[in-house]
């Protein structure tokens, strides 16, 4: 099994204190020696999940942001799964009960909703709550996404691993042009220019090391 781990920092958007998202990034650290590639919207980790070439993707996201494969809207982080080159298995770990609903967690737009029904161009699609039993040893690829439209200011919550994946920067202008002002939003959007993805190399030895 290869296995892509996405993480979405708005897993922890409810969480009064920052010790479980430290917990669980200090564990991930510890597991595994692999670059991370930070991105600031969900949807432009799609690249690096394609080349890595995983049979298996696990979502760590207070969304599911997968869709019906008829559903034609365009790249966006509300159904970046649909545009992974990969047949294999999806697996929504969510936060909380309330995810499975519209108005918080699922992300279909039709009344076919993927986790019931065979329409997401996927051959399985599952869901499971928390982050019990991660399948450390068959990571092959790490991608971590700041959304920070979908952390309701609750930046906090997530602090340590905003300080440890050099995520500071893009909070400042996310804050500046993006959250605030809402202007060029276009490259944000995009994921191009100063909101490219970045892989993080040498976060296990707290090296911090983009290398691009």
């Amino acid at each position: 099994m290869r296995v892509y781990l996405s993480i979405d920092l708005d897993y922890w958007e409810t969480e009064r204190s920052p010790k479980a998202a430290t917990r669980f990034f200090k564990k991930l650290f510890g597991e595994l020696d692999l670059p991370i590639m930070t991105a600031l919207h969900h949807h432009h980790l799609v690249p690096h999940i394609n080349s890595v070439k995983p049979d298996t993707v696990i979502n760590i996201d207070a969304h599911s942001d997968i869709a019906d494969k008829h559903d034609e809207s365009p790249l966006e982080e509300g159904n970046w799964a649909n545009f992974v080159d990969c047949q294999g298995t999806f697996i929504w770990r969510y936060s909380r009960a309330s995810c499975l609903t519209h108005r918080t967690g699922y992300c279909h737009r039709t009344g076919l909703n993927p986790f019931e029904t065979n329409c997401s161009g996927w051959a399985r699609v599952k869901k499971t709550r928390g982050l019990a039993r991660i399948p450390w040893s068959s990571i092959v690829g790490v991608g971590v996404c700041l959304s920070p439209e979908w952390l309701n200011e609750n930046q906090e919550a997530v602090s340590y691993p905003i300080e440890a994946l050099d995520f500071l920067e893009l909070c400042g202008r996310w804050w500046v042009y993006g959250g605030r002002f809402r202007v060029g939003r276009s490259d944000m959007e995009k994921g191009i220019g100063a909101y490219s993805p970045r892989l993080i190399k040498g976060v296990k030895n707290g090296l911090h090391l983009p290398s691009c």
